[in-house]
């Protein structure tokens, strides 16, 4: 029995000693209708999904046009449509914005990335406050749902 416990304590100190390599996740990708946004609103999106990518290290999040408003799975919404939320992310839906800046289009898309709230940082529940880079908490919410490496 102890040979057996010795030999099995030493495989798993191998496994866990050995490089996990990462493999790249399919894109997220999210569409958008560009006459609904304003130049500023885009530019701030962008800004979001390329300081993510720069983050993971890839095109983990992918915008891309379309002409049809109804297709597409970025929204600018009015503040009346998600009363009390600067925006929203449903799985499925996508995210809609009321208040569209480049700190609440990253943490929507942080919620996308699976992300839940931490106390401080881009991820933290509300909007005074948050910082539109990320903080250690935010970074260690990252690696918890397996999109960071550490």
């Amino acid at each position: 029995m102890k040979a057996l416990l010795a030999m099995l304590v030493a495989t798993l100190t191998v496994a866990c000693s050995v490089p996990v390599e990462r493999t790249e996740a399919v894109a997220i990708e999210f569409t958008y209708e560009p006459g609904e946004w304003a130049p500023a609103e885009l530019a701030a999106v962008h800004s979001a999904a390329y300081r993510w990518n720069a983050e993971l290290g890839y095109d983990r999040i992918v915008l891309r046009a379309v002409s049809d408003t109804n297709a597409a799975t970025l929204r600018r919404v009015s503040a009346d449509d998600i009363p009390g939320l600067d925006g929203w992310w449903g799985r499925g839906t996508g995210i809609k914005l009321a208040y569209v800046d480049e700190a609440t289009a990253a943490h929507e898309m942080g919620h996308a990335l699976g992300l839940h709230h931490v106390e401080s940082g881009l991820m933290q529940p509300n909007l005074e406050g948050r910082g539109a880079e990320l903080s250690e908490q935010d970074r260690a919410e990252c690696v918890r749902v397996g999109e960071c490496v550490p």
